[in-house]
């Protein structure tokens, strides 16, 4: 018997799997492998080969589809912006939705390139280009959406954060994107869902038949199998991609407000700064202060978050999934963090392997114990590893996929 044929429409590439976004479509392809016939659907970006692209997708897939790209030129750059801006003062939208949504994965660009070729079921990776799904259903094919996160919750915090946007201008802002978020999620057969809290949510709003997964960031646990000590020099991580306004800002907070108070009392403590395309104010830490390690992009991240003494994750906001957290204790790594960074993700701070702290005194307390008490230290890791062994490994998440979607086409 053959295999049902499902379609993934995904900007977000497999690989090299610098992000959690990329790492989450791994999986995510990982998953579907053994059950189904995979085409996946996607765009070349400035500087792919065709060639060369396609031949790494085959690695992941049985047919892959790359729409070529049409806006190069400094002049239709020029006019793009120029269209995005007026667009997204209109929508009050964000550029990737337009991007994605209105230049890249259009009607008649996917249309095209689809021809006849015919499809079970068609997952999406991100709602942007949502405007498609009448392709599928007017042929009675399912649409699934890989939420990822909350869209609308991130824009929120982004606003939040430009203190020169007029308050009314943001809420209102805020308003309409959330309620054009959530009117495209009715359009969807299938939600999966990263976040219990935002899964919660969903439940909450959605109307009752509408088919909807919980399904994790895990990790496939024999890639992260490493043998971890507590001991010198001692080491404070902070993990993440290091080209995003966010981070950068996170990073430098813990530079500036934070490490001040643990070399007070800890001379010889070094803070690396773990993630991919470091921004230069990163860099410049590095030149600046020999206590602080800068390392880029690393091929073999675990033998680096292993030898970490805790890392700290400062995260304010509830949304999405800190997937690099779950990569963290999989290491067998304390960590010391925000409620917030743990928000839906079913970790009990307090709890043996994860601390929590909300302002600077907090952490440089729980920083101090695990730095000071090696048993303290080893043992949290200890519990960390097999919570992740527990509850967040390829089986107990990314493994749930294919039967949610097979289930999904019975009823269709």
């Amino acid at each position: 018997m053959s295999k049902p044929r499902i379609l993934v429409i995904s900007n977000v590439l497999p690989f090299p799997g610098k992000s959690g976004q990329e790492m989450r479509v791994y999986y995510n392809l990982q998953s579907l492998k053994s059950k189904f016939h995979i085409t996946f659907l996607t765009s070349l970006k400035e500087g792919e080969e065709l060639d060369l692209l396609k031949k790494k997708l085959y690695v992941h897939v049985d047919d892959a589809i790359i729409l070529p790209i049409i806006y190069e030129g400094a002049l239709v750059k020029f006019f793009l912006r120029v269209r995005a801006v007026f667009w997204m003062l209109k929508t009050c939208l964000k550029p990737s939705n337009f991007m994605i949504g209105e230049i890249i994965f259009t009607k008649n660009r996917i249309c095209d390139a689809l021809k006849d070729l015919n499809f079970d079921i068609v997952l999406y990776e991100y709602w942007h280009c949502h405007k498609t799904i009448s392709l599928f259903k007017s042929r009675n094919i399912p649409v699934v959406l890989d939420m990822h996160n909350i869209l609308w919750q991130s824009y929120k915090s982004s606003l939040e954060s430009r203190s020169w946007i007029p308050k009314m201008i943001s809420l209102y802002m805020q308003k309409k994107y959330r309620d054009y978020e959530e009117r495209v999620w009715t359009k969807y057969d299938g939600i999966i869902t990263i976040n219990q809290r935002e899964h919660d949510y969903l439940l909450k709003i959605l109307p009752n038949k509408k088919q909807i997964l919980f399904v994790p960031m895990g990790v496939n646990l024999s890639r992260w199998v490493s043998k971890r000590e507590f001991k010198l020099p001692k080491k404070i991580g902070y993990y993440g991609g290091l080209n995003s306004a966010r981070n950068i800002n996170t990073a430098l907070n813990i530079y500036n407000y934070l490490m001040p108070c643990i070399w007070d009392k800890h001379h010889d403590v070094k803070l690396w700064l773990i993630g991919s395309s470091p921004s230069k104010k990163i860099k410049n830490l590095a030149f600046e202060d020999d206590r602080v390690i800068v390392t880029g992009y690393v091929r073999d991240i675990k033998k680096i978050l292993s030898s970490m003494s805790l890392v700290v994750c400062p995260w304010k906001g509830t949304y999405g999934f800190r997937s690099r957290l779950i990569e963290v204790m999989a290491c067998g790594v304390p960590i010391v963090a925000t409620s917030d960074s743990i928000s839906g993700m079913g970790i009990k701070g307090n709890t043996d392997g994860v601390f929590i702290a909300e302002a600077n005194d907090e952490f440089e307390s729980h920083i101090t114990r695990l730095l000071t008490d090696s048993k303290l230290n080893v043992n949290a890791g200890t519990f960390n590893k097999n919570f992740i062994k527990n509850h967040y490994s390829f089986q107990s998440t990314y493994a749930r996929l294919p039967d949610f979607l097979i289930e999904l086409l019975k009823k269709s």
